[in-house]
This record gives C-alpha cells, sequence and structure tokens, in this order.
C-alpha cells in the first residue's frame, strides 16, 4: 500500500513540475510579448522600408534620410519621438511623397517632421487614410499634404513654407473621393496657400469637422477657410471651379461667386432729379449763333422804329 501511495506521488509530482514548466515558460514569453506591442524601433531608410511592409507600430530612434518614396498597404503607426524624415528623393514624374498611405493603408505619423520632398511630404491614395498628430511638414515642392482620392485627418499640423498646404486631388485611376477631417488644430502662419483645390480634377470633396476641433473648415461662396474657433478666418483656398460640389459635415454646398452686400450708396437714388447736364461744345456754339441773329433783329427794329418817331 505504501509503495502504491509513493508512485502516485511521484506520477503527481512530474504532472506538477510539468504545470510548473510549462507556467514558467509562459512567464518567460510575456516580455518579449511587450516588446513586440511597444512596435520596431528603427534608425535608418532599410530598417524603416522593412518595417513598413509589415506594418504596426514603428519608432524612430533617430532622424532618417529619405532617398526614395516610402509607402504602407497596411494599418501602421509611425512614432517620431521629435525625429525627423529628411528627402533626397530626386525629382521627377510619378509619385515622388516621402511617404504615402495606399488604398486600404491608414498611416498615422506621430510626433515627426518631414522636410524637403520633391514633391508632397505625405500623401493618402485612393482610399488610403492619412492621420497627422503633433506633424510638421515644411520646404516640400509642391505641397504639405496630397489628398489623392483618400482620407486625410488633422490632429495637430504645421505647414512651414511648402509651395502649398493641403491639395485636394484626384489622379489617373484614382477613384476615391479627396476628404479632410478636421480633428484639431492647425498652424498655417508660415504657410501661403494653405488649402489648395485642383479643379482640373475634382469636382467634388469632403470636409468634416469634429465637434471639439479647435480649427473648423468651412466653404464660403466660391473659397474654402480655415477658421478659428471665434470663427476668424486664418487660412483660404484658391477660387473652386463653379458648380463644384462641397460636402461639409453631411451637407453637400454647390460652389458658386460670392455675392457681395450692396452698400447704400451703391443703390439708385429715387429722391434726386435727374443732373442737367451741360451742352456739348458744337451745341453750345449753335446757341449763341441763334442769340447773336436775335439781336442784331432787335437793334434794326429799334433802329427803324427811332427813325419814324424822329
Amino acid at each position: 500500500m505504501g509503495k502504491f501511495i509513493e508512485r502516485i506521488d511521484r506520477k503527481m509530482s512530474r504532472k506538477l513540475k510539468g504545470v510548473l514548466g510549462v507556467l514558467l515558460f509562459c512567464a518567460m514569453c510575456i516580455p518579449f510579448a511587450n516588446a513586440d506591442a511597444a512596435g520596431v524601433q528603427v534608425a535608418n531608410e532599410a530598417e524603416l522600408v522593412a518595417a513598413l511592409a509589415n506594418g504596426g507600430e514603428i519608432e524612430l530612434t533617430d532622424s532618417i534620410t529619405v532617398t526614395s518614396p516610402l509607402s504602407t498597404d497596411k494599418e501602421t503607426t509611425i512614432k517620431g519621438n521629435g525625429h525627423s524624415l529628411t528627402s533626397t528623393i530626386e525629382a521627377g514624374s510619378g509619385n515622388r511623397s516621402i511617404i504615402t498611405a495606399l488604398a486600404n493603408a491608414t498611416l498615422t505619423l506621430e510626433n515627426i517632421t518631414l522636410e524637403n520632398s520633391p514633391k508632397y511630404g505625405v500623401q493618402a491614395y485612393n482610399g488610403g487614410k492619412v492621420i497627422l498628430d503633433k506633424v510638421t511638414i515644411q520646404n516640400c515642392a509642391y505641397g504639405a499634404a496630397l489628398i489623392n482620392g483618400g482620407t486625410l485627418t488633422i490632429k495637430d499640423l504645421t505647414m512651414v513654407d511648402n509651395k502649398a498646404g493641403i491639395e485636394f486631388g484626384v489622379g489617373e485611376n484614382v477613384t476615391g473621393e479627396p476628404a479632410l477631417i478636421m480633428d484639431g488644430t492647425i498652424d498655417t502662419t508660415a504657410q501661403v496657400d494653405a488649402v489648395y483645390i485642383d479643379n482640373a480634377q475634382v469636382t467634388k470633396f469632403v470636409v468634416e469637422n469634429t465637434e471639439t476641433s479647435a480649427n473648423k473648415v468651412a466653404l464660403d461662396g466660391d473659397v474654402v477657410t480655415i477658421n478659428n474657433a471665434d470663427g476668424t478666418v486664418v487660412a483660404k483656398s484658391n477660387t473652386i471651379a463653379e458648380g463644384s460640389i462641397v460636402e461639409i459635415d453631411g451637407n453637400e454646398f454647390t460652389s458658386a461667386p460670392k455675392v457681395e452686400e450692396s452698400t447704400d450708396n451703391d443703390q439708385p437714388n429715387t429722391d434726386k432729379k435727374e443732373e442737367i447736364k451741360n451742352p456739348e461744345t458744337a451745341d453750345g456754339i449753335a446757341l449763341y449763333i441763334v442769340m447773336a441773329i436775335a439781336g442784331i433783329g432787335a437793334m434794326a427794329y429799334g433802329t427803324r422804329k427811332l427813325v419814324k418817331q424822329n
């Protein structure tokens, strides 16, 4: 009986050790899982390209020089940690944006600077989504951000010395409608042409303002405006082609030239009599001749009358 109990104890001990071993292995794996959740750290272009292919969270540990356009087709977040992506991409045709969210991708950029692109800093392409949070885009030859049939969400964006700011476009083979979501703040103090609509491509675009957004986007006649919370206009777009459709916060508007209200001075004054104009020079000469002839006749008549009386 004692040996039987001893065998049972040995079996239970082995099972207990096995269970403890599994638990220990799982515990050892937890730090690795947390490391993956924290994101992939990258310090150069090659590491960044490899990370973008897998998507997920990416952290920059240094500023990176970008020699070729970057893109992602997955849900990706790049945490810049105050670093920059500086372009040395050669100018040319086709896509020359520093980074692009392709169709069905969502690209979030946080605490990062994009600079010196030969075209655009970032692009939302054909259904792709871009979210900008604590992002600065500067010195780009075409524009800060291209909404090329995709969606751009602005939480915190500063634009500096780009040729243009946010551009609405619909490129070749693009089927999506360009859309802008304002969900925070935008600094345009160092940016001319902060909003640009490519009238040759765009006949409709969408704007949405979240309730908590500090800046709001609106349509004023035939221009798009960016306004502060108090309604002050801080930036205007170029003139939109007449008849273009702009959807703002779910309501559709048709772009049309703004009708200026007339002042009182512009209204016809019915109380005033018609102004009497001076006769033209030729009419004046004729008048003088008639008056002279009449005077001569009067003088002759008077002379004859005096002769008769004498």
